[in-house]
């Protein structure tokens, strides 16, 4: 009996120590198994967590910063599209130097020649020269000058020439306007270029 007391009792030792083995092993398997995973994520979450904070403590300057940059874009935006109703779809260069005329004979000045010059299509408009031999005294060739720039049109002068000759009260005077026309909104490539 002795004998089988003593197998019953290292059945039981076996028995426990089977048992236990199983314990550690569920208790190895849940931990790497799902407790491994959690203290991944929670410092996956810890680490965002820090980047919300960071982004929290910015972001009064950012709307700060984003309102100040929507109101430039605004004004901006406002200046081009008073730009584009000074600037006709086609050249209208007969409206113009209509114009162009009744100034002249409005400050005294005579127009004795008009040349039309070169057409250049850019990406966002297109523009023509004008060539003007104009004669007039030195006050009247500065009034002229004046009153194109005070058109609402949109011009720029490319070259002025008056001869200085103390002979003669009206002076020889010769001007080259540019003339912008068919605005149109920037291509892809050109505005990423501008910016850039």
């Amino acid at each position: 009996m002795n004998s089988a007391r003593s197998n019953l009792k290292r059945l039981r030792a076996a028995c426990h120590g089977a048992g236990l083995a199983v314990v550690v092993l569920c208790l190895g398997a849940g931990y790497f198994g799902i407790g491994g995973p959690i203290a991944s994520e929670r410092a996956s979450h810890l680490a965002r967590i820090e980047q919300l904070e960071q982004l929290l403590r910015t972001s009064s300057q950012t709307k700060h910063q984003h309102a100040q940059l929507k109101s430039q874009l605004a004004d901006l935006e406002a200046k081009a599209e008073s730009v584009r109703r000074r600037v006709p779809e086609t050249a209208e260069e007969a409206v113009f130097l209509g114009r162009i005329a009744e100034i002249a004979s409005q400050v005294d000045l005579h127009i004795a020649d008009y040349q039309r010059g070169r057409v250049v299509r850019q990406p966002t408009h297109s523009q023509i020269e004008i060539g003007l031999k104009c004669e007039g005294t030195y006050q009247s060739i500065c009034d002229f000058l004046d009153a194109i720039e005070q058109m609402p049109r949109v011009s720029s002068t490319k070259t002025a020439a008056i001869t200085a000759d103390k002979r003669f009260e009206r002076l020889p005077f010769q001007l080259v306007l540019v003339l912008y026309y068919g605005m149109q909104d920037a291509p892809q490539a050109v505005q990423e270029a501008s910016h850039g």
